[in-house]
């Protein structure tokens, strides 16, 4: 019966289809801090939604630093998270707090890259 509730559970999980945020593709120069370490990563911010962001670093080599402490700087933001995810294209960045529309917009405008 435990097993039966167990796989029952695994498969009515939520997909990562499902998202909870709409995600909205973009192209913004950012940096990604690291408080703890004092390190700084350069790159994009190449998708964001309400709850967080994908930040590709500009090197080709992506360490894993899941759950590690952040701070993404872009157009003249500055929002905290943790990295949740790291892929092949970057880091998953879940904000602390969510972000409003009119911040999404923002970091999504790409008049903003050529601002930079």
């Amino acid at each position: 019966v435990i097993m039966f509730s167990f796989i029952k559970a695994f498969m009515n999980r939520p997909s990562i289809r499902n998202r909870r945020y709409q995600r909205v593709a973009c192209e913004q120069v950012a940096e990604l801090d690291f408080p703890d370490k004092r390190i700084t990563l350069y790159g994009m911010v190449i998708e964001v939604s309400r709850g967080g962001a994908l930040f590709r670093e500009a090197s080709r080599f992506i360490l894993d630093r899941r759950r590690e402490s952040v701070v993404l700087r872009a157009a003249g933001l500055e929002i905290p998270g943790i990295i949740v995810n790291v892929r092949d294209v970057g880091y998953g960045i879940r904000f602390n707090h969510e972000i409003d529309e009119d911040t999404i917009a923002r970091l999504a405008d790409a008049r903003e890259l050529k601002a930079a």
